[in-house]
């Protein structure tokens, strides 16, 4: 399995891996050969983002919230196409004069999904880091 698993990563890209993994969550890891990873996150983080989306009424992801933004972007293209979504209607706040009840709620939900996505785009890389510096000492006929 060990052999496997480096032979799969021997050609990868830790740069792709990250790239893939903050687009769409899990991707890092379907690249690498973690496809039941991959899985597992990308069906996590996108439930929690939906979750988050549908308790804000899909006005949770808003560009001019900049610390929560950031944190919420990081899950990748659901949250994008939902803050350009939000951005196009010209929603810069919860609706005046509104109450939302659970729209703070669902801003925690897209950040923390966000936050998770970032955390496995950094475990994609550092894999992928860590294996092409393992095969690479084992062609050079060094110790491991």
């Amino acid at each position: 399995m060990a052999q496997e698993t480096e032979r799969l990563l021997e050609h990868r890209d830790p740069v792709v891996a990250l790239i893939g993994a903050l687009v769409i969550p899990g991707g890092g890891h379907l690249y690498i050969g973690q496809a039941r990873k991959a899985f597992i996150l990308c069906i996590v983080i996108n439930v929690t983002i939906l979750a988050g989306l549908w308790m804000g009424h899909g006005q949770d992801i808003i560009m001019q919230r900049v610390p929560w933004f950031i944190a919420e972007i990081g899950g990748g293209i659901v949250p994008l196409v939902a803050a350009l979504r939000a951005s196009r209607l010209g929603i810069v706040d919860a609706p005046a004069g509104q109450f939302i009840p659970l729209y703070d709620i669902g801003t925690v939900y897209c950040a923390v999904a966000g936050m998770l996505n970032m955390l496995a785009a950094i475990n994609a890389l550092a894999i992928t880091v860590d294996t092409n510096a393992e095969i690479a000492r084992r062609r050079r006929g060094g110790a491991t």
